[in-house]
């Protein structure tokens, strides 16, 4: 006969608003960073220039 296992309590507490929006703000950044390459691929050597002109105006702004 198969031998039966007692699983842990499965934990149902939820997270808190803060730490849901934290995990939200992490998943939107991944994903900015990882659709930047592909991006700038695609724009080519203009699309580069614009997003390095936007960087510097907001940056030192």
């Amino acid at each position: 006969m198969a031998e039966q296992v007692e699983l842990a309590p499965f934990n149902t507490g939820g997270t808190s608003f803060l730490r849901s929006c934290f995990n939200g703000i992490n998943a939107l950044t991944g994903i900015g960073l990882i659709t930047i390459p592909y991006t700038l691929s695609q724009a080519g050597w203009l699309g580069l220039s614009f997003f390095l002109q936007w960087h510097l105006l907001h940056a030192n702004s």
